[in-house]
């Protein structure tokens, strides 16, 4: 169990770790992000979640991918792309598929601070770029040119952010939509073949924040109100918003993906699973033996080279013959009772071995049975006889 301490302790602070990590109290974060996930003050989560409430017709789809890329190969017909973010730095490829869409029959709105070079030369116009005054008090009044979406008193926000317009305007296309209190546009829209293109100089205005605060949720609407209610396809972006930057703690990164979490989470249950069996008392290892082997050669070896070794050629014949006579009663099926006439012309028919070889072996047999003494010589006859003898039968 000892051993196995520092890992229990590691694990334990571990998740102590990741218990604080999460349940935390969350700072308030005021990053304007525009991200339809967000419900910080400057996310997007309330106007992401109401596109099915305001088009409830649409299939809201989120993307994130390039404008070029997104509609590459685009042949839809009454949808909208929605590009709400801080900055929007189309490149001229997303510009032109942009406009070909527009003019295909569909709406693009664009809520942003910076239009990018490329846009706002192609559109022709100009922002102001976001002034923020610390001795103002509130942000101006936004306010719509309709009368009938337009309120006496315009709406306010409390962040001095709205006071982004635009400087300079293709009147010849554009047509206002939206003012500030001072009268600058900044909000308008512009005709593209069969569709509209919308441009908002104050994204901010569709954040979380600028939605609860008074009715301002009523402008939100308002603006969006100039999409057509019945399109089939809304298309939200979050390519110019999230981009290829992730920012945030290692751990925030694989608790907000869900497979991540998933295996982290499995990760630590089979760590906690492997650590719970294994600091078990274990029984000792039991070392391997090799099998046994078979060591009846060996013995006769060992006792042959005993009787050789002692001169005892008398035992050594009488035991040679002994097996032969067994071998010839279990495996022939003859009496060994007399060695005479009869025993040899049935052993030669039976093992198919010459009559002479046979009478041969058999004379050595009584000639070794009836010496009380037997030489080197008669041994060693006696010996290739009978394994002449097995060679042949066998």
């Amino acid at each position: 169990m000892k051993k196995y301490r520092f890992y229990i302790i590691f694990c334990v602070l571990l998740a102590l770790y990741i218990l604080l990590a999460v349940f935390r109290p969350k700072q308030l974060d005021w990053t304007v992000t525009l991200q339809g996930k967000d419900k910080n003050p400057y996310g997007a989560y309330i106007l992401y979640h109401q596109l099915k409430d305001l088009f409830p017709s649409a299939v809201i789809l989120t993307d994130r991918l390039p404008v070029y890329s997104q509609l590459r190969d685009s042949v839809d017909r009454r949808t909208a792309y929605l590009l709400i973010a801080p900055e929007l730095p189309l490149h001229p490829e997303d510009i032109h598929r942009l406009l070909k869409y527009v003019a295909g029959g569909n709406d693009a709105f664009i809520a942003t601070y910076s239009l990018g070079t490329a846009l706002s030369d192609t559109l022709h116009l100009r922002m102001s770029g976001p002034v923020h005054n610390i001795f103002r008090t509130d942000s101006l009044r936004v306010n719509f040119t309709n009368q009938r979406l337009a309120t006496d008193s315009g709406y306010l926000f409390r962040k001095f952010t709205l006071d982004n317009y635009f400087k300079k305007i293709d009147t010849a296309r554009a047509e206002v939509l939206g003012v500030l209190s001072g009268g600058q546009a900044d909000f308008i829209r512009m005709k593209f073949g069969k569709g509209y293109l919308y441009v908002h100089a104050a994204p901010l205005c569709f954040s979380n924040y600028f939605m609860v605060f008074g009715n301002n949720d009523a402008y939100t609407a308002g603006a969006l109100s100039y999409l057509p209610r019945d399109i089939k396809t809304i298309y939200w972006d979050e390519y110019y918003k999230q981009g290829a930057d992730y920012s945030g703690s290692v751990m925030n990164f694989f608790l907000t993906h869900r497979f991540l979490r998933w295996a982290w989470w499995l990760a630590l249950l089979t760590t906690a699973l492997y650590l719970l069996f294994a600091s078990k008392r274990r029984q000792r290892v039991i070392p391997e033996m090799d099998p046994m082997t078979n060591t009846s050669l060996d013995f006769v070896k060992t006792v042959g080279n005993l009787y050789f070794n002692r001169k005892d050629n008398k035992n050594i014949a009488d035991k040679k013959m002994t097996h032969f006579l067994e071998f010839v009663r279990a495996r022939l099926y003859l009496s060994t009772s007399h060695l005479d006439q009869e025993f040899i012309v049935a052993l030669a028919r039976k093992s198919d071995v010459d009559v002479g070889r046979v009478t041969d072996l058999v004379n050595l047999m009584i000639q070794a049975q009836t010496s009380p003494h037997i030489g080197s010589e008669l041994l060693s006859q006696l010996n290739r006889h009978i394994d002449d003898f097995y060679k042949k039968v066998k």
